[in-house]
């Protein structure tokens, strides 16, 4: 029973959802990778310009740790000085919440719709087109995953897991972080973990609090890629994956005791459940970004002090 009707959909879906992001992926690098280079590369000249060239980058190639992982290999090829990847960093993790602003925009039964339109131009001969066609599948994906997902829900319910999940998120914000983190590091994509939140919470299976915990969670745990992507690089391309955790952490840490606050605002935005976690995120992503970036001077200093040691 807990196969078929929760393992089973769960994994199914999560895996159709990923392949939609990996396609997603592929379509827009094969669509705009050269131009974001090339962005990243001479815009990047003071925080600001950095901060809006990661905004559009990463809005562009749907993937905060594609910028990321990027940025890392322009900066150990000495295209880019650390302190231009600082407000690459911070406008990436601005960039990321397009996505999930319009997973939650309910047109789950278009996603059948927006696959048969991105296969037939998957078909065509002409190269952009053909990219174009994976774009626009792959985002109709991402909403067939989502619904697969969502078929959880009943056995959730009839199970009584429900109420243990509300009794834990009783225990405080501690405990949906370290589950959104741990989700997301074991995933590969912050996008995925808010996606299945928001699939939960318009179930009504966690509260709006529990959810901004575990998005909050998801974004520490989407530095693991960048790290991975430094261990073979020089010092620079190291500090960018050291600045990228610092960033998350010390946001997330800023946050905790506003989750309450921030629940409020949401709910006053909207009554829906899935826009209010998807407005939770953006607010707490534009506002953790812009906060740092009057900072980046004295930020630079802590990652060269952390670095020092190397």
């Amino acid at each position: 029973m807990v196969m078929k009707d929760l393992v089973i959909p769960l994994a199914a879906g999560l895996a159709i959802f990923l392949f939609g992001m990996q396609v997603m992926r592929i379509g827009f690098e094969h669509l705009f990778l050269e131009r974001a280079k090339h962005l990243l590369a001479m815009l990047t000249r003071t925080p600001l310009t950095g901060l809006l060239t990661g905004t559009v980058s990463t809005a562009i190639l749907q993937s905060s740790s594609a910028v990321l992982l990027l940025v890392i290999g322009l900066t150990h090829a000495r295209l880019m000085t650390f302190r231009q990847t600082i407000g690459v960093i911070l406008g990436a993790n601005i960039g990321t919440v397009v996505t999930t602003e319009l997973l939650a925009i309910n047109v789950s039964e278009l996603g059948v719709y927006f696959f048969i339109v991105g296969s037939i131009l998957f078909l065509c001969s002409w190269p952009a087109l053909r990219a174009a066609g994976m774009v626009i599948g792959g985002f109709g994906l991402l909403f067939l995953g989502m619904e697969t997902m969502q078929s959880i829900a009943s056995f959730l319910e009839g199970a009584g897991w429900m109420e243990r999940v509300y009794r834990w998120g009783q225990e405080g914000a501690l405990s949906g972080i370290v589950a959104g983190m741990l989700l997301t590091a074991v995933i590969q994509s912050s996008t995925a973990t808010t996606a299945i939140t928001m699939n939960l919470i318009y179930e009504q299976l966690i509260s709006l609090p529990l959810a901004i915990a575990i998005v909050l969670g998801s974004n520490i745990g989407t530095c693991v890629t960048a790290l991975l992507g430094s261990m073979a690089t020089n010092l620079a391309g190291r500090q960018v994956a050291v600045a990228h955790v610092l960033l998350n952490v010390l946001g997330v840490l800023l946050f905790i005791p506003l989750i309450p606050m921030l629940a409020a605002i949401v709910e006053s935005l909207t009554d829906n459940p899935m826009l209010q976690v998807a407005h939770a995120q953006t607010l707490f992503n534009v506002l953790c970004s812009l906060l740092a970036l009057p900072f980046v001077t004295v930020f630079e200093r802590l990652v060269f002090l952390v670095t020092q040691k190397e």
